[in-house]
């Protein structure tokens, strides 16, 4: 982290935990979109304007951009529901054309 995010962190929210402010911070910084999952987090950043993409977003990159068939993101989905706890609300949202 540069010397001026270190100095952006207090600035941002309290309810965000370390890794959210360094995050945020370094993304805010340099102009670079965020990669985050908490609603908290995403919901702070369209209200400041600055891009971000999820877990689901970049799911459905991986299969647009033929990085990953489908086939592997499924079974990618379930390894993360299984062993990482996370549950995927609309898992047709990341498979839709």
């Amino acid at each position: 982290m540069t010397e001026a995010e270190i100095f952006l962190k207090p600035t941002l929210p309290a309810s965000f935990d370390e890794g959210e402010l360094e995050s945020v911070a370094v993304c805010k910084s340099r102009e670079k979109p965020l990669l985050t999952n908490e609603r908290s987090v995403k919901n702070w950043c369209i209200k400041e304007d600055i891009k971000y993409a999820d877990l689901p977003d970049l799911l459905r990159a991986c299969w647009q951009s033929t990085v990953m068939s489908k086939k592997e993101v499924k079974s990618l989905i379930e390894d993360i529901e299984e062993k990482d706890n996370i549950t995927f609300r609309s898992k047709e949202e990341i498979f839709n054309d």
